[in-house]
């Protein structure tokens, strides 16, 4: 079913709006009027507008070298972040478009408008929840008016959207919502930290009578992290019988190796399962092989 598509351009800002056609046109003109009568006069920033009517994107799809973020609107529905500060640094995600492009604050504020969360709390306690993300290092100081997102920023953008994961935590910022509080008091202490992958000392990956991690390496043709990615959850889980296989457990393979660590290893394992279908994710500590993946490695990846 082919999907009717519009989207609205503006200072870094782009919004997408996807689907039913008369429910598009009437959601696009609802924020196009607000943007140009409200926000964009007291901006002097410039607007395009660009329309697309049957693009013929299949629900759900996504192309090869790129993730298919949930709309806004989605976000919200979800429940996705769980602090003021993780909402808006996910705002500062999209403004960025994904975390291509510079944004400004007030590009925040308006999809605080569009997502329907604007309240007076939430925007007295604005100032003091942005600067907490500049000096926790998840955002940076572009020149006067704009800013761009870390490295660390974007990773934990990808994590709090990717809603197979257990949600991380950004510390709770000034005037959060008491609900956001509890949840992160449900999570304990050991939730408040993203310590990232391990070495684990444990994992015996030279064990007797078992073949070795670095042979089995060397009879297969890996080139890519996807590939690793793979062979090495095919490995703990199949040759060692290590469940369940974590981010840790993977991390410990390479290093074991001596071979390259992908930047964002995190995000490398989410597109070895987005992108190339080779995995199942429940959470960074629960990583399982799928049936198409057992196959490539099977009759795909040997030498």
């Amino acid at each position: 079913m082919e999907n009717f598509k519009m989207r609205f351009k503006w200072n870094g800002l782009e919004l997408d709006l996807e689907g039913n056609e008369k429910v598009v046109r009437e959601e696009f003109a609802v924020f196009k009027d607000f943007m140009i009568e409200k926000v964009i006069p007291n901006l002097g920033n410039s607007v395009s507008v660009v329309e697309s009517e049957n693009i013929g994107l299949q629900e759900g799809s996504q192309t090869s070298d790129s993730i298919r973020f949930p709309h806004i609107k989605e976000v919200v529905m979800r429940d996705l972040p769980k602090t003021e500060g993780e909402w808006i640094l996910i705002y500062g995600f999209y403004a960025s478009n994904f975390g291509k492009e510079p944004f400004s604050e007030p590009a925040i504020k308006t999809l605080y408008e569009v997502s329907k969360r604007k309240n007076l709390n939430r925007m007295k306690n604005f100032s003091a929840n942005f600067n907490r993300l500049i000096s926790n290092g998840l955002i940076k100081i572009l020149n006067e008016n704009e800013f761009i997102l870390s490295q660390k920023g974007l990773e934990q953008s990808h994590y709090i959207l990717d809603y197979d994961q257990h949600p991380p935590v950004i510390e709770q910022g000034v005037g959060g919502d008491a609900v956001a509080s509890k949840k992160i008091k449900k999570a304990g202490k050991s939730a408040l930290k993203n310590k990232g992958p391990q070495m684990l000392s444990s994992l015996n990956l030279k064990q007797p009578h078992v073949e070795t991690i670095r042979s089995f390496y060397e009879r297969h043709s890996a080139s890519t992290f996807f590939e690793r990615n793979l062979m090495f959850v095919y490995y703990l889980e199949k040759i060692l019988q290590e469940t369940p296989v974590t981010l840790s457990h993977i991390y410990t393979c390479y290093k074991s190796l001596s071979l390259k660590v992908p930047g964002n290893i995190y995000q490398s394992i989410v597109d070895t399962k987005k992108i190339k279908g080779w995995l199942e994710i429940r959470s960074m500590n629960d990583i399982q092989l799928s049936i198409h993946g057992e196959q490539v490695v099977e009759h795909e990846l040997t030498n």
